[in-house]
């Protein structure tokens, strides 16, 4: 296998992550597995280092990762904002 079949490997395992998750369903079940893996965990001792990274090797196979574009990152976390009247 060389180089160029990776790559093409990789953008489809990539092309397929995404596509599943991509749709209501899908998202849904990208939720269950980051809950099930403690990704919102804020507690230390209940945080699991394997589940942590597993969960963030799956949306980096899926080109889902927010590495060099921490504005589209902030703009999501402040868009999920579900607090009191304060918001605009």
């Amino acid at each position: 296998m060389t180089i160029n079949d990776n790559e093409r490997q990789e953008e489809e395992l990539a092309a397929a992550i995404y596509k599943t998750f991509n749709t209501a369903d899908g998202k849904t079940v990208l939720s269950w597995i980051l809950y099930q893996c403690g990704y919102f965990v804020t507690k230390p001792s209940a945080v699991s280092v394997d589940l942590i990274a597993f969960a963030n090797r799956l949306m980096q196979a899926g080109h889902m990762t927010i590495t060099g574009n921490m504005g589209k990152f902030a703009r999501a976390i402040i868009e999920s904002y579900e607090g009191s009247s304060f918001k605009e």
